[in-house]
């Protein structure tokens, strides 16, 4: 689950399309680019209104969509924010020691939040984490591995 897929946004050089960075990770090795597979989970807003049309963790199953990066095989607002996104286990190890605690995930999510001024209670927070272990630590030890964050059928945020 790369969480900066979810919290990471770009711009359309039409103006067609608002996106909005939520965070990006200080150092980076690798990045999206056009023709990467990705997936994502994703919320839909019209811009109007704010009124939500689409929200993959209740379509397919709360499956992520597979896709082709910047092919125009999904919404362009999702293929403009998915460009560039970087991989961010490492960001979000703060012990190093190769698998990501609770307490970590929730660390990092609290930083970016507040960061950009946005806070939330802990019931968000919680709501995150337990989708995001719920659907990545396969073995329920409590910690997702560096080999269960990427295995190919991993959902991302």
């Amino acid at each position: 689950f790369g969480i900066c897929s979810v919290w990471t946004s770009g711009s359309d050089p039409d103006g067609e399309v608002k996106v909005e960075v939520v965070f990006k990770p200080e150092e980076c090795v690798k990045k999206s680019k056009k023709g990467d597979l990705v997936n994502a989970h994703y919320d839909g807003f019209l811009a109007k209104d704010g009124s939500q049309f689409y929200c993959s963790r209740t379509d397919k199953d709360g499956h992520p969509q597979w896709f082709v990066l910047g092919v125009g095989q999904v919404l362009k607002g999702l293929d403009v924010g998915m460009m560039g996104i970087m991989e961010a286990f490492g960001q979000i190890d703060q012990d190093k020691d190769r698998s990501l605690s609770k307490a970590e995930v929730k660390h990092r999510l609290k930083l970016d939040y507040e960061k950009d001024g946005k806070p939330r209670d802990d019931p968000f927070y919680e709501k995150i984490i337990n989708d995001i272990f719920r659907k990545s630590d396969h073995d329920r030890d409590g910690l997702i591995s560096a080999k269960e964050y990427n295995i190919y059928e991993h959902d991302e945020l």
